[in-house]
């Protein structure tokens, strides 16, 4: 990386597929938002390059004692429905999978109560679709597209052995160390 003050050469070569991950860290967000000058933007590209200490990252979900329930099992055990009861009977929480039509079929299960047999209010949100209820405490979502900064006391993270993807698994990674829940459920 050149600039017109100094010059920094990466001691490491960073996957395109971590790009959505590092837009994520609080120091990318303020390199891109802003201008700098060259000495500036060089400190933050050291910053940003520098994945040593993910124990300083997402704040708000290391400050919480979150409870991890890990539901493993062979393929149609009801994993993901054991997940999903504990996400409905909730008072907020959200759902996260790998493809939005998963994200769709959750959505609708909860909103028709398909689940438990009472209707909960789910918005949706993935890449292609939006769908938001005024009174919504529930969000079913593709794993790239949930949000870190909302506090919830149920999330379900998919498919969670994705965490392994050389393609997506910044996105799984982001989520179990960002995700600020007070009961975090992986499946997989």
């Amino acid at each position: 990386v050149q600039t017109r003050h100094s010059t920094y050469t990466p001691t490491c070569f960073l996957s395109m597929s971590l790009t959505p991950f590092l837009k994520s860290m609080p120091a990318v967000r303020w390199l891109s938002a802003s201008s700098h000058s060259g000495h500036d933007t060089a400190e933050a590209v050291r910053a940003i390059a520098d994945l040593r200490s993910p124990q300083t990252w997402y704040p708000q979900a290391r400050r919480m004692q979150r409870k991890w329930v890990v539901h493993i099992g062979p393929t149609n055990s009801g994993k993901t429905y054991q997940a999903l009861s504990r996400l409905a009977n909730a008072e907020n929480g959200v759902y996260c999978g790998p493809l939005r039509l998963l994200a769709w079929e959750v959505h609708e299960k909860l909103c028709d109560g398909v689940i438990t047999g009472h209707r909960v209010a789910c918005d949706l949100l993935t890449g292609q679709e939006q769908v938001l209820f005024a009174n919504a405490m529930h969000r079913a979502s593709t794993i790239e597209m949930v949000d870190l900064k909302k506090c919830v006391d149920v999330a379900v993270i998919d498919e969670v052995q994705m965490v392994a993807s050389p393609d997506r698994g910044w996105a799984w990674t982001r989520a179990l160390l960002g995700l600020p829940a007070r009961e975090l459920h992986l499946c997989g």
